[in-house]
């Protein structure tokens, strides 16, 4: 079992070496170094976002976080977490891709029911927000 930073960091690894993911999200493939890591961690953010750090021209991207996890019931070395997926985009549909894709990656690498989804105020005109709320298993100890 992993503990929540290395599953958000195999989820990084996992969506950058998807080509469908990358070209869906806008990751420029063609850059390399320093520019190609920094255009990646801005389309995949792993932390929560608050509307004074998005702007309209940074979209399509998701962030990607825990927001919490508690004990299980019935296994305390097993943690149960909040793992939220926010993609953000302009239109609904481009949200409607990312959103397919991103499920699918996840499907290929773990085994986890989607708990949650909606949409929600993203707080910037022009910017859409769709939520999904993940619940894997991580490492308690």
């Amino acid at each position: 079992m992993i503990d929540s930073f290395q599953l958000l960091d195999d989820i990084f690894d996992w969506c950058i070496a998807d080509e469908e993911f990358c070209e869906i999200i806008g990751i420029d493939n063609t850059l390399v170094g320093n520019q190609l890591l920094t255009n990646q961690n801005n389309k995949l953010r792993r932390e929560y976002q608050t509307d004074d750090v998005i702007k309209s021209d940074d979209v399509p991207f998701i962030s990607y976080y825990f927001m919490h996890s508690e004990k299980a019931k019935t296994n305390w070395m097993v943690n149960i977490g909040d793992l939220y997926i926010d993609i953000y985009a302009n239109t609904m549909y481009k949200i409607s891709q990312i959103s397919r894709c991103f499920r699918r990656i996840l499907a290929e690498h773990m085994e986890t029911m989607l708990n949650y989804e909606g949409q929600h105020y993203s707080g910037v005109n022009g910017v859409y927000k769709y939520r999904l709320i993940y619940n894997p298993l991580i490492d308690g100890e």
